[in-house]
């Protein structure tokens, strides 16, 4: 994002206790950069999964298939919605740059890092 490229391609990489390796890819429509839409293809992706009881190693998250940021051939209230988005990554990035990456977080993540919490004490 700092550069101005935008992926279409996510992809959702896992290592599993036993380093078996499973990739899983989405393809979107259009290019983005933005967090939300990363969250919920790689939450989709996650989703047809079958975790083994061993447990992971390894998650990680690739976007490619990239492409410079100024290029859009979207329709006007769908870029509109996407340019909202865009404001809220930007603001989210600098107050990380100044404040650290834990500074601000989603709402959504605090139930997950507060059972994390729960279950580390």
């Amino acid at each position: 994002r700092k550069e101005g490229y935008k992926g279409r391609t996510i992809t959702l990489k896992i290592r599993f206790h036993n380093f078996i390796t499973l990739n899983k890819s989405k393809t979107l429509e259009n290019p983005t950069h933005l967090d939300d839409i990363i969250f919920k293809t790689v939450a989709e992706l996650l989703d047809k999964v079958r975790l083994k009881k061993g447990g992971v190693r390894l998650l990680g998250i690739r976007l490619s298939n990239l492409t410079p940021g100024n290029k859009s051939n979207q329709l006007k209230f769908v870029r509109d919605k996407e340019d909202k988005l865009e404001q809220l990554s930007q603001s989210l990035d600098k107050i990380r740059e100044k404040f650290g990456s834990k500074a601000i977080t989603r709402a959504s993540l605090l139930k997950v890092i507060t059972n994390k919490r729960k279950a580390s004490n």
